[in-house]
């Protein structure tokens, strides 16, 4: 899994790659429609009030074009933590349910040493052995409602007897309940998973449900791109940069890498479309776009990563 915070999966089926937006909207002004929105926009909309008003007595100050970089550069991160453009599959009122600072985790992004696996075995160490059946393949969750499939109120539906779970390899396993926690994808993919069927209010949610897509591309240097005790470089793009033109588009919807603590191992984050677009590109292609990027914010030359690495999450 990614190690950038942990995002909720967009209300609607996202068709092109994320963006982000600002923190939450103020709620003292300019409420949000009471409908399926174009999340960006009302952001946006949003910022330029403020800025105007931040700045309507200060001449000097930077101005609605000044800022809109910032906007970007925000509208980006937050498409990250979405895993799509917010103009493209995030519904704006579920959105407002969604603030990943109000339990203090909006600095959960780490690095586990070993990987995440570690955390999964010091886990299962405490659990007696016997407990997990691997490479058990389930085939078929057999289930009888009481009341019939096809009712239209899920108290009715869910009303069930005992489960049965038959695995591929013949076994199989009785219980009161099953808990099945198995990704959205293969629920949407695996139809025939449950017998009966699910109810159809219920597969009916469950297909109007989409998860997001995020990559990871990881560049090994030989030495440190900037100061040692600068942990990121961000990038605020404007169109006025001599060398707009010349980066890639997909280079473009980088909001910044963050270096990984003591290394000089570099990371950037793509999502939606753009790192579906990445996982097809050759590494060189991917250092090209990348290494002229880090020389256009940079302004000067800088090497070729000795060592990458990167994720194809969207084709696993």
């Amino acid at each position: 899994p990614p190690s950038h915070p942990p995002s909720h999966p967009p209300s609607h089926p996202p068709s092109h790659p994320p963006s982000h937006p600002p923190s939450q909207p103020s709620s003292q002004s300019s409420s949000p429609p009471q409908s399926r929105a174009d999340l960006s926009d009302y952001l946006a909309g949003r910022f330029r009030e403020l800025s105007a008003s931040s700045h309507a007595d200060d001449r000097s100050g930077p101005g609605v074009n000044g800022v809109r970089p910032v906007l970007d550069y925000l509208l980006r991160e937050e498409g990250l933590d979405n895993g799509t453009k917010l103009s493209e599959g995030v519904d704006l009122l579920s959105y407002g349910d969604f603030d990943l600072s109000e339990d203090g985790l909006e600095d959960c992004a780490i690095a586990v040493v070993g990987g995440y696996s570690t955390i999964i075995g010091a886990v299962a160490a405490g659990i007696p052995s016997g407990s997990f059946r691997l490479r058990s393949e389930v085939e078929r969750i057999r289930w009888s409602p009481l009341a019939s499939a096809s009712s239209s109120s899920p108290r009715d539906a869910e009303a069930l007897s005992p489960v049965r779970v038959v695995c591929s390899n013949g076994d199989v396993y009785e219980a009161d309940h099953v808990i099945v926690t198995v990704s959205l994808g293969v629920l949407q993919g695996r139809k025939d998973l449950f017998e009966p069927p699910l109810p159809a209010w219920k597969q009916a949610a469950i297909d109007r449900l989409a998860i997001g897509v995020v990559d990871k591309v990881a560049l090994q240097f030989t030495g440190p791109l900037v100061e040692e005790e600068h942990d990121a470089i961000a990038f605020f793009w404007t169109e006025i940069d001599s060398d707009y033109s010349t980066i890639p588009s997909w280079a473009k919807c980088q909001s910044k890498i963050d270096r990984l603590a003591n290394t000089n191992v570099y990371t950037a984050w793509f999502c939606g479309e753009d790192a579906l677009a990445v996982e097809l590109m050759s590494d060189s292609e991917i250092v090209n776009g990348m290494v002229s990027t880090l020389e256009l914010f940079l302004k000067r030359a800088v090497e070729r990563p000795v060592v990458v690495g990167r994720s194809s999450w969207g084709r696993d």
